[in-house]
C-alpha cells in the first residue's frame, strides 16, 4: 500500500510538473508571437529559444523561430529551424513552403523547387506555391516550366495580379510582347500603384520600341524604390 501511495504521489508530481512545463512553453510562444508582430525580432527569438530549451521537441517553437530568422534575413538559420520542424512533424503544413522561400533566398534553386513541390503535395496554398516554384524555374532559365506553373496558378486564381505580372515577364522574355502587355495591364487594373508592375510595363514598352512610355513607367518604378528600374532608366537615356 505504501509503495502504491508513493508511486501515486510521484505520478501526481510528474503531472503537475508537466502542466507547469507546458504552460511555460505556451506562454513563451504567445510572448514570442506578440514580439514578432510588433517587430521586436530579438525579443521574439529569445522567447522561442527559451521555449526550445524547455521543450526540445516543440514543433511550434522551431517553426516560429525560423520565421523570425527569415524576417531578419538570416536564411541559413531559418533553413536549419524549418528542417528541425519538418523532422518533428511528418506533415508540417507550411514548413516546406517556408523553407522553400529560405532556400530560394539563399540561391539554392533545386532545394527550393523540391520544397515547393512537397508543399504542393500537401496542398499548401497551391496558387501561391505554384507561382513561387514558377519564379525559381524562371530564374533558372526554364521559361516553359515557369509558364506552366504560372498558368496553373492562374487557373486556380484568375484574378491573381502577381501571377499575371510574372506571366507578363515570361511572355516578354519569350518575345510575346502583345500578350505580355495585356497581362500587365490587367494586373495593374486589379492591383494599382505597384512598383514592380510599373517596372514590368516599362520593360515591355521598351522592347516594343515605345521609349516615351517606357521612360514614364521606369521613372515611376525608380521613384517607388525599384533600383533596377533606375539603372535601366539611365541606360534608356543614353
Amino acid at each position: 500500500m505504501k509503495r502504491v501511495a508513493v508511486c501515486a504521489a510521484v505520478a501526481v508530481l510528474v503531472c503537475v510538473a508537466a502542466m507547469v512545463w507546458g504552460q511555460d512553453v505556451e506562454e513563451l510562444l504567445r510572448e514570442g508571437k506578440s514580439h514578432k508582430n510588433m517587430g521586436y525580432y530579438d525579443k521574439a527569438l529569445e522567447c522561442y529559444t527559451k521555449a526550445i530549451e524547455l521543450d526540445p521537441v516543440c514543433f511550434s517553437a522551431y517553426f516560429r523561430r525560423a520565421g523570425v530568422h527569415y524576417a531578419k534575413g538570416r536564411h541559413e538559420e531559418a533553413v536549419a529551424d524549418y528542417t528541425t520542424a519538418i523532422e518533428l512533424d511528418p506533415k508540417p503544413e507550411m514548413a516546406y513552403f517556408n523553407r522553400g522561400l529560405a532556400f530560394e533566398a539563399l540561391g539554392c534553386s533545386d532545394e527550393a523547387i523540391a520544397d515547393y513541390t512537397k508543399a504542393l503535395e500537401l496542398e499548401v496554398t497551391p496558387a501561391i506555391t505554384l507561382l513561387c516554384r514558377g519564379d525559381v524555374y524562371r530564374q533558372q532559365g526554364d521559361l516553359d516550366a515557369a509558364l506552366e506553373d504560372v498558368n496553373a496558378s492562374l487557373a486556380l486564381r484568375p484574378d491573381f495580379a502577381n501571377a499575371l505580372n510574372m506571366r507578363a515577364e515570361i511572355y516578354r522574355e519569350q518575345g510575346r510582347l502583345i500578350e505580355a502587355l495585356a497581362d500587365i495591364e490587367t494586373a495593374m487594373e486589379l492591383l494599382p500603384e505597384q512598383s514592380l508592375y510599373y517596372h514590368t510595363r516599362g520593360r515591355i514598352y521598351r522592347d516594343l520600341g515605345n521609349i516615351e512610355k517606357a521612360r514614364d513607367d521606369l521613372d515611376m518604378a525608380c521613384h517607388m524604390g525599384v533600383e533596377e528600374a533606375c539603372d535601366e532608366l539611365e541606360v534608356l537615356g543614353e
